[in-house]
């Protein structure tokens, strides 16, 4: 089905005059069937007054303009597709407070670059998984009211978050070259784990209060902030290094996890819940600080380059079978059980069993 070209194509189609025939003081509008399977298409902007739903539950649609309501409720119970650059907004450029949104999922992109912006104002928006065919470019969430995450979402390039988000599952992956949070931003996840990875493997880099540019990966100490109420955060660095370089302070259990190298050369600060597991190799010149029962695990081998602490209330644990403790630098280790599990290599100077 074709809804608002321009002109009648071989498809069951309803153009754009065709659509504007139809007036005010309808319930809900419905495009498509609940048995349906195939095609919805719209390719020119589209903009109603009811409630509207578009049904193909077992087929898709592509959408390559702009879907607006005048603050009505909005639903696609099919796989939505983008074809360029493309939006959907119940708020009508924002002269409504905003209508309720729902995307089954997003599979991605139809060809070429691909962009999309939701934005409910106020209202709610649920999303399922998103980019799990092909990735958008980019995916702005611009909503206002509670945005539901309940799947992974993937794109290639910029992931932006403007408003209040809760993870609906226990684990969930953001796949993206940049991830932003706007100021009014914030995440809920008790239960949730909650993967951070870059969408090209690039390097990560872990504390900076902006992002820096092309070329790596950033989990700014910001973005870091607002995922204090999660379960927990895993940033997924690949076979690319994870770089801490700048002071940053945690209030979650943190997994850096890479089968790189993990450099850690500034103070990072465990509080509340916080925690740390390092769990390739560790580079180490900076201070891992926790003031709560948090533990400390680096489960790769420990290179003490400078002078460095890891202290907490809790457990330490270096090394695992076959690792080993080396390096110049003096280790202080302050924690109520410190075990070191390495089976190789004795020869660091800050270890007294050495």
């Amino acid at each position: 089905m074709a809804i608002g070209g321009t002109a009648s194509t071989a498809a069951f189609d309803l153009t754009a005059a065709e659509m504007a025939l139809i007036g005010n003081g309808f319930t809900s509008l419905r495009f498509g069937s609940s048995a349906g399977s195939g095609v919805l298409t719209v390719a020119a902007r589209l903009a109603f007054t009811a409630p509207v739903s578009f049904v193909s539950p077992s087929g898709s649609l592509v959408l390559s303009s702009s879907l607006t309501t005048a603050g009505q409720a909005l639903s696609i119970d099919a796989a939505l597709r983008i074809s360029g650059t493309a939006s959907i907004d119940t708020t009508s450029g924002g002269a409504y407070s905003g209508g309720r949104l729902s995307v089954g999922s997003i599979q991605g992109a139809v060809a070429g670059p691909s962009h999309l912006t939701l934005d409910t104002g106020s209202a709610s928006l649920t999303l399922g998984a998103v980019g799990n065919l092909t990735p958008l470019d980019s995916l702005t969430l611009a909503s206002d009211g509670l945005t539901t995450v309940g799947q992974d979402i993937a794109v290639r390039d910029l992931l932006r978050f403007e408003g209040p988000v809760a993870f609906g599952a226990s684990a969930v992956r953001l796949t993206a070259n940049t991830i932003e949070a706007g100021a009014a931003a914030s995440f809920v996840g008790a239960s949730t784990e909650l993967t951070l990875a870059s969408a090209s493997g690039l390097p990560v880099l872990v504390g900076a209060s902006t992002d820096s540019g092309a070329g790596a990966f950033d989990v700014t100490s910001g973005l870091l902030a607002k995922l204090a109420d999660l379960g927990s955060v895993k940033i997924l660095g690949g076979s690319a290094a994870i770089t801490v370089a700048q002071p940053v302070t945690v209030g979650v259990p943190l997994v850096l996890a890479t089968t790189g190298l993990t450099d850690i050369s500034a103070a990072v600060g465990l509080t509340g819940d916080g925690a740390l597991t390092v769990t390739g190799d560790l580079r180490l010149s900076g201070s891992v600080t926790g003031t709560g029962a948090g533990a400390i695990r680096v489960l790769g081998d420990l290179d003490v380059v400078a002078n460095a602490s890891l202290v907490t209330a809790g457990v330490i644990q270096v090394g695992s079978a076959g690792t080993s403790v080396s390096g110049a630098g003096v280790l202080t280790l302050g924690g109520t059980d410190v075990d070191f599990l390495g089976s190789t290599g004795c020869a660091h100077a800050g270890r007294a069993d050495c």
